[in-house]
């Protein structure tokens, strides 16, 4: 690199060789799913301005792996009838059910709520 015209030294290439060997790696493996086999839940808070307004909301995310479809549905807080209501309103709206669910991100489904 010095004969390229680099004015780099020995240590700092090693230290950020360092670095890029100890980030951890991540793997993905595609999956597929036959229709009706999976579904996956999300949810979580998200701001919002409306009309110059900061607000805050809950949106909860209902993904099918399967066919790609994804529906959201936004509440106004995260207390456990908003987390059954929302699988009602999808399964209703889809006629249906699965035979899997995934959940991610379900700290809030887990509290207490007074």
């Amino acid at each position: 690199m010095i004969d390229q015209g680099f004015d780099i030294g020995e240590t700092t290439i090693r230290n950020r060789l360092r670095v890029i060997r100890d980030e951890k790696k991540e793997a993905f493996i595609k999956q597929e799913y036959d229709y009706c086999d999976r579904f996956e839940y999300d949810f979580g808070e998200v701001r919002l301005i409306i009309d110059g307004r900061n607000i805050k909301g809950y949106l909860a995310v209902l993904v099918c792996p399967a066919s790609g479809f994804r529906w959201a549905y936004l509440y106004r807080n995260s207390k456990m009838d908003v987390f059954l209501d929302s699988h009602v309103r999808f399964f209703e709206m889809l006629g249906g059910s699965f035979k899997e669910g995934v959940y991610d991100n379900m700290k809030n489904a887990l509290e207490r709520h007074d």
